[in-house]
C-alpha cells in the first residue's frame, strides 16, 4: 500500500532531480488524467514539489490512473507514469489493490 506511493514518490523524485541537473529550481510539471474517483484537492496538499499543469501537451510527466473492480469487490488501480518532451521514453507502471472493505480515506491514502 504504502510501498507504491513510496516508488511513485521514488520515480517523480528522480525525475524531478534531472531535471534540477544544471537548471535553475524548476518544478516537475505534472498532467492526472483520472479516470476513477480521485481527490485532487488531497493529492495537491501532499504532492507539493510539482506543477500540475491543465494541458497535457505542456507537462513533463502525464500520469494515467484507472482501476478495476476484483473479483472480491475491491479496486485494482493502475497509474501510468510517461515522460514527454525531455523525458521522452521513460514509462513506468504502478499497480495497487484498495480492499473492499477499505473507507475512503485508506483509499485516498493509498492513491
Amino acid at each position: 500500500m504504502k510501498t507504491s506511493l513510496s516508488l511513485s514518490l521514488l520515480f517523480l523524485l528522480n525525475i524531478s532531480l534531472l531535471c534540477h541537473e544544471g537548471m535553475a529550481q524548476s518544478r516537475l510539471g505534472l498532467y492526472v488524467d483520472c479516470q476513477m474517483n480521485c481527490d485532487f484537492t488531497y493529492l495537491k496538499q501532499e504532492l507539493r514539489f510539482v506543477n500540475y499543469m491543465i494541458n497535457r501537451q505542456e507537462a513533463d510527466i502525464y500520469v494515467l490512473a484507472t482501476n478495476q473492480e476484483t473479483g472480491s469487490g475491491g479496486a485494482e488501480v493502475q497509474l501510468v507514469f510517461i515522460g514527454s518532451g525531455q523525458y521522452a521514453g521513460m514509462v513506468d507502471t504502478l499497480f495497487f489493490l484498495v480492499d473492499p472493505n477499505a473507507t475512503s480515506a485508506i483509499a485516498r491514502e493509498q492513491f
